[in-house]
């Protein structure tokens, strides 16, 4: 669904055409979608960081990136 059905299907959920709404629902499509970005930012990240480390924990089964970082 892009944002401008998003946008089309607010003006009908709402029953206004604002300007002020518009921009509103605008502002709300750009949190949700950075929203969706950051967790896999965060997962490259963290992955980059525990390979530095080169610990020896990664080698029991199970322990991924984000459990042998230390807290």
């Amino acid at each position: 669904m892009s944002a401008e059905d998003l946008k089309n299907l607010a003006k009908k959920s709402i029953g206004l055409d604002s300007p002020s709404a518009e921009l509103y629902i605008c502002f709300l499509i750009q949190k949700i979608e950075m929203l969706q970005e950051q967790p896999a930012e965060i997962d490259k990240k963290i992955e980059e960081l525990s390979t530095k480390l080169n610990s020896p924990i990664f080698s029991i089964p199970g322990i991924g990136h984000s459990q042998a970082l230390p807290c």
